[in-house]
């Protein structure tokens, strides 16, 4: 499981950014240049994005290590094979039969086979097989002998990439690009590692997520026969007493149910409980009922008072969770609250001992994703904070701690 103690990228290289066409406007690329080398990558931000989702999916899987994913690249070779765009990617999912590492099985060869055979018997405009990737969770970015036997099998263009992707629990992965050289790669090592995230690359923040489309109206239900009434129910609920928090649970609320009788009702009750020929004690009992209907209606209107509606990041519980594998902390938030949902993007703080990092979720990640953290001293404590579209942000904290 790697944490943020884990050694920086060894590279010195600063990262290239693309330049925009229209200066206020972030770039669409990072570009992937090592100088003295035949080839350069260009490597859409918004393929960044979304393959990041994947691979926190696979890393925060399985405890520890993490599941490595992986699939195919695509896009287009460009300026006579010295320019690879990678502006797309297709998933190609690994049963895992030899463990997390992303070493395939014969069923998932025959799927990625399937794969590449799709995408090469496409015609027109759509973006082509151009190399493959996989996230890592084995140390230093470096291929091994399945990833070039695989990459052999796969794709024989002399421009066609392979993407490394180490990720981390509480800060960007580290990524790299191998590239043939003579027809053969150097495999120990990349020979230019970046952050593997829009944000540490110069792409600006994050996108805001696509709306949703408006629902349907529903057609108006054929209304229902009004049901014989029978008797009036009046429910009167405590005053709330004051708390920390207006969302807090309260077993202590109770709904009470007061039957009130009407007056055919009453007089039947009358009637049944004294003899037939007594009609003087109607008139009691009808006016004891009415002072008892005054009494329930005065308390209902002392204690049912109108209050104006809390706002939404007020009554959304983030349910901040925290379970312990060992050294391993899986953290987890209720996906579907509706604060979750209605984020534009959020960050887990970590405070680990004296040491204190933050991770960027951006509003996919907090929808699917946990987060499998590392820890290094006794005494962890984790803060989810959510930002919502109205500016207004929605915080949990939680604390663990080993004696």
């Amino acid at each position: 499981m790697g944490t943020a103690l884990l050694p920086s990228p060894a590279s010195t290289e600063s990262p290239t950014i693309e330049t925009a066409t229209n200066a206020s406007s972030p770039p669409a690329f990072y570009t992937w240049a090592v100088p003295g080398k035949a080839i350069r990558v260009r490597l859409a931000f918004d393929v960044i994005d979304r393959i990041n989702v994947d691979i926190m999916q696979g890393f925060g899987a399985v405890p520890r290590r993490g599941a490595e994913v992986g699939g195919i690249l695509l896009g287009r070779v460009e300026e006579g094979g010295a320019s690879v765009l990678v502006e797309d990617f297709e998933t190609v999912p690994c049963e895992h039969l030899y463990g997390p590492s992303y070493q395939l099985s014969d069923a998932d060869r025959q799927r990625l086979a399937e794969a590449l055979e799709r995408r090469r018997s496409q015609s027109g405009p759509a973006p082509g097989i151009v190399g493959l990737y996989r996230s890592h969770t084995r140390g230093k970015l470096a291929l091994f002998d399945q990833d070039t036997a695989l990459f052999a099998e796969c794709c024989a263009g002399p421009a066609d990439v392979f993407l490394l992707v180490r990720p981390f629990a509480a800060r960007p992965g580290v990524a790299g690009f191998f590239i043939r050289e003579n027809g053969r790669f150097k495999t120990d090592a990349t020979d230019l590692e970046f952050a593997f995230e829009r944000r540490a690359l110069g792409g600006g923040p994050l996108p805001p997520p696509k709306p949703a489309a408006p629902p349907q109206p529903a057609a108006p239900a054929a209304p229902e026969p009004p049901a014989p009434r029978k008797s009036s129910v009046l429910r009167l609920f405590p005053v709330r007493s004051p708390g920390p928090s207006p969302i807090e649970e309260r077993p202590d609320l109770r709904s009470q149910t007061v039957q009130v009788m009407p007056p055919d009702a009453s007089s039947s009750l009358a009637s049944a409980t004294k003899p037939r020929g007594n009609r003087l004690t109607l008139l009691p009992l009808s006016f004891i009922f009415m002072v008892v209907g005054l009494i329930l209606g005065f308390q209902a209107a002392l204690q049912v008072k109108p209050s104006k509606a809390p706002p939404i990041e007020e009554l959304c519980m983030l349910d901040l969770a925290i379970v312990e594998h060992g050294p391993n902390l899986e953290v987890s938030w209720n996906r579907q609250s509706p604060a979750v949902l209605a984020a534009r993007r959020g960050v887990l703080h970590i405070q680990d001992g004296d040491a204190v990092r933050d991770m960027d979720l951006d509003a996919t990640a907090l929808r699917t994703n946990t987060v499998t953290y590392y820890r290094t001293a006794s005494q962890v404590r984790f803060r989810l904070e959510v930002y919502l579209a109205s500016g207004a942000s929605v915080s949990e904290t939680r604390q663990t701690s080993v004696h």
